[in-house]
């Protein structure tokens, strides 16, 4: 078209050339004019007629395109909404709180922590750690059962964000030594405290029928260090404190915590429908000593020998207690009692010495249901007082304790290593 209209705009300035200088060829030219003319006027109609035929085609196209841009904008908004949607159901089950707004959710990235790799969600209701039950006592302090104790104190509270709730049986050096080195209220660490302390006098006579149908069995004698009513309190823990304590953490307090203590009150949940209490098994060869007489009338039994197999028996410096479930089992109050205790000292010709743990380790030789077997790491003894008294060959085989360490057990006063931190 372009060519077309520059070859008639040359052909008329030619031709008005020659009408201008009167050529002999005017008829000629006049001709080429009157063609020229003719074809610009068909070329205007023809460029018209296209011009009319093509703007309808483009006005739909660009109706279309708009209708389909507003199309993928919402398909798009839809997919959006949806990955929402998606997201809040993952998140919720997550137990991660959904933010309402960014503000919401600078909070909610702040609420977050990681342990192990898993998201915690703080302020979720639903994972909020509940009020945790603790248990200790603490009689006859002197200078260095004072520091062991503040020791012990510290670790457990310099570790946690938790609502803690003490129970204390204590005589008077012993809530000396409680005013000194727990604070009630909040914690530097952001940890709630409250104390409940307890007369060892009136709790013993609240508890005696229990305690003299142990003690005879279960310590070295009146003058024996493990003959003190401390030693077997545990025992009958579901008949001291109040009965809206469910679930309560016994603790030495010879112990330091190098976690927080809500990673061990959370192990209850590992507990099956019939186990009352966990413990970690004893990590030196005191029960195959213990039951000497019966290892050697009973050849091959598993009593008294190691782990994982064998029936080793239990350290009691920490015990998770379902003191709901205590209440209830009627298997544990047959147990408790004078006459089943003593049927079965005799049947394992057992003489022990070493108080509560002695009852829960032969208990558990005739229901080993009522147990749970807490991870070494949670109970970490160093003693190895019986490495050098007898039993070296086989020490290691109760003493191995592998992975990172949550809570150590200073037993025999041995040292516990100082946490990095300190």
């Amino acid at each position: 078209t372009v060519n077309l209209e520059c070859t008639r705009v040359s052909l008329m300035h030619l031709c008005a050339s020659c009408l201008i200088l009167r050529s002999p060829r005017f008829l000629l030219c006049a001709s080429l004019v009157l063609c020229l003319l003719l074809l610009s006027v068909y070329m205007l109609i023809e460029d018209k007629a296209t011009e009319t035929e093509k703007t309808p085609k483009e006005t739909v196209s660009r109706e279309q395109q708009s209708v389909q841009a507003k199309k993928s904008k919402q398909e798009a908004k839809q997919v959006v909404e949806l990955e929402k949607e998606k997201g809040q159901l993952l998140a919720r089950d997550a137990g991660v709180r959904i933010p309402k707004d960014e503000k919401d959710n600078e909070q909610s990235r702040s609420d977050v922590k990681q342990k192990g790799g898993g998201a915690v969600a703080q302020n979720n209701p639903e994972n909020k750690v509940p009020v945790i039950d603790i248990y200790f006592a603490l009689t006859s302090v002197n200078s260095n059962r004072d520091r062991l104790f503040g020791q012990f104190c510290k670790s457990l509270l310099r570790h946690t964000q938790s609502h803690l709730r003490i129970h204390a049986v204590v005589d008077k050096s012993g809530e000396s030594a409680v005013s000194r080195s727990i604070p009630t209220g909040t914690t530097e660490s952001g940890a709630t405290v409250d104390l409940q302390l307890y007369n060892i006098d009136e709790v013993s006579k609240q508890v005696e029928p229990v305690l003299n149908s142990l003690r005879n069995h279960f310590s070295a004698g009146q003058r024996s260090y493990y003959h003190s009513p401390i030693f077997f309190l545990s025992i009958a823990l579901h008949h001291i404190v109040a009965d809206f304590v469910k679930k309560i953490i016994v603790l030495d307090t010879d112990m330091e915590f190098r976690t927080d203590v809500k990673y061990l009150y959370a192990l209850f949940e590992r507990f099956s429908a019939t186990n009352i209490m966990g413990l970690a098994h004893e990590q030196q060869p005191v029960y195959r000593h213990v039951f000497y007489l019966h290892r050697k009338n009973n050849a091959g039994t598993l009593v008294g020998a190691p782990p994982p197999n064998g029936l080793t028996g239990f350290n009691s410096g920490c015990v998770l207690m379902d003191l709901e479930k205590m209440r209830r089992s009627d298997v544990y109050k047959q147990s408790i009692q004078s006459a089943l205790v003593k049927s079965l000292a005799v049947k394992y010709q057992f003489r022990g010495h070493l108080g509560d743990q002695d009852f829960y380790t032969l208990l558990s030789l005739e229901h080993s249901e009522l147990f749970f077997v807490l991870p070494c790491t949670w109970n970490r003894q160093l003693c190895v007082w019986w490495r050098d008294h007898g039993y070296k060959s086989v020490f290691d085989e109760y003493h191995t304790c592998t992975g990172d360490v949550n809570l150590y057990h200073g037993n025999c006063n041995t040292r516990i290593p100082q946490e990095d931190s300190l």
